[in-house]
């Protein structure tokens, strides 16, 4: 895996990138797995990427779980259309 960030005008470092093929990112300064795990670890809890994905899944469970009721209270059969 090769690690990649972008930097602002500043220098300040806007975001972090991950790759696993060996094609230079244009446009991106190449970095060391510490420095990437560094940078992610930095983030707010709100912006850090496993964190949306954890959000997305819990709503995605609650969505299943409101449709089986609803298929219980009308009697239909899971799988059915």
């Amino acid at each position: 895996m090769r690690y990649w960030k972008r930097m602002d005008s500043t220098g300040k470092t806007r975001v972090v990138e991950s790759y696993s093929h060996d094609i230079p990112i244009e446009g991106a300064t190449e970095i060391g797995e510490i420095e990437f795990n560094q940078y992610l670890a930095s983030l707010p809890e709100s912006e850090r990427p496993e964190s949306q994905i954890q959000k997305e899944w819990k709503k995605a469970k609650t969505i299943e779980k409101k449709l089986e009721l609803i298929g219980k209270l009308f009697g239909l059969d899971e799988g059915q259309p």
